[in-house]
């Protein structure tokens, strides 16, 4: 072992430690936080409570149209994969029943009497004008916020999600009876 190796390592963690809170601190405001967070917990929800298609299916409480719906999401599976050669075998192969008609609710704002939307930074993707929450009543906690300080402001439910291809996006009880 070289003397000194233990510093090594320490420098190392305290690097580490100074990103981390360097990255807390760009993210420091109370609504910024909650907004991720929210975010995050979504996220999560989604994925726990996705069961795969064919346990779906072959549970006798499952209504027979959904029952139907999901067959007929594998039959689209399996064609993908083996006719058009699709790298589908992950995708949309479980559901996830949330238990409410909106996955997401999208809230916009603009300054009353413009035309000009308020815009927001996502670390990842730049300025978009609009924020996504998966809870109802923070979108509307937010959007009484807003009103407070002069926007006017739109919220509409959104019945398809996708991570983007960071996750296995599994087919929603939202948008499964379109």
């Amino acid at each position: 072992m070289q003397p000194g190796y233990p510093h090594q390592i320490m420098a190392r963690t305290e690097i580490k430690l100074l990103a981390i809170i360097a990255m807390i601190a760009a993210l420091s405001s109370c609504e910024t936080v909650h907004f991720y967070t929210q975010a995050l917990n979504g996220q999560i929800e989604i994925l726990r409570a996705r069961r795969p298609n064919n346990e779906v299916t072959a549970d006798p409480k499952t209504p027979p149209a959904l029952r139907r719906k999901l067959e007929t999401v594998e039959k689209i599976r399996a064609f993908a994969s083996s006719d058009l050669h699709l790298p589908g075998d992950k995708s949309y192969g479980k559901y996830t029943d949330l238990h409410r008609e909106h996955v997401v609710w999208v809230l916009y704002a603009a300054p009353e009497f413009s035309m000009k939307p308020k815009t927001w930074f996502y670390p990842a993707i730049g300025e978009l004008n609009y924020r996504g929450y998966f809870n109802e009543g923070d979108a509307r906690a937010e959007a009484k916020r807003l009103k407070g300080q002069g926007y006017d402001v739109c919220i509409g439910g959104v019945d398809a999600y996708s991570s983007l291809g960071v996750f296995h996006d599994p087919i929603l009880n939202t948008f499964v009876n379109y």
